[in-house]
């Protein structure tokens, strides 16, 4: 497996529906990061982008993830009944995630999100699979926050507006510490 080095990279992840692309483009902006979006559905060499996308040079732009592995981890399961990479690969970048990134869940309530899945396009299969969907998604996310340092993981509710504020204060922390 290709070491890859320490670096920061923050992700920002959840449930079609939930806001995390206005929250990602918005931390992007506000930071000065390299706004990175996941390609929506399955991809055969996921495992080789995911790899690809932990390299980092020094001078390179800081990444900021509109999702990033672990959609894959939620849809593969639920919707395709497998993941579409093998056991190490998911091991390796998990381990390394956990190591350097900040990680943040938004998670606003369930009928936000729903009314979000509702209204946006969506891949085949979500609307039909939401309340399985967004339970593995809490399960996945509950088990992460339980690995993250407490610093670098955050649970963001965009219908309750001073979370945003201590969300910003969080990550400045974590870029610039």
């Amino acid at each position: 497996m290709v070491q890859v080095r320490q670096y920061p990279r923050v992700i920002v992840e959840g449930m079609d529906g939930a806001g995390k692309t206005f929250l990602a483009r918005q931390l992007a902006d506000q930071f000065d990061l390299q706004y990175v979006r996941n390609e929506k559905g399955p991809r055969e060499d996921i495992g080789w982008w995911w790899m690809d996308q932990l390299h980092w040079f020094p001078g390179d732009p800081i990444p900021l993830n509109d999702r990033f592995f672990y959609p894959e981890l939620v849809y593969g399961p639920v919707l395709r009944g497998n993941i579409v990479a093998t056991f190490a690969t998911v091991e390796y970048v998990s381990n390394f995630l956990r190591s350097y990134a900040f990680l943040i869940y938004c998670r606003p309530p369930i009928p936000v999100i729903q009314k979000g899945v509702e209204v946006e396009d969506q891949m085949d299969g979500v609307k039909d699979n939401f309340k399985t969907l967004l339970g593995t998604y809490d399960k996945l996310m509950i088990k992460e926050f339980d690995h993250y340092p407490k610093e670098r993981c955050f649970k963001y509710d965009w219908t309750q507006p001073i979370q945003l504020q201590n969300l910003i204060g969080r990550v400045e922390e974590y870029l610039h510490g």
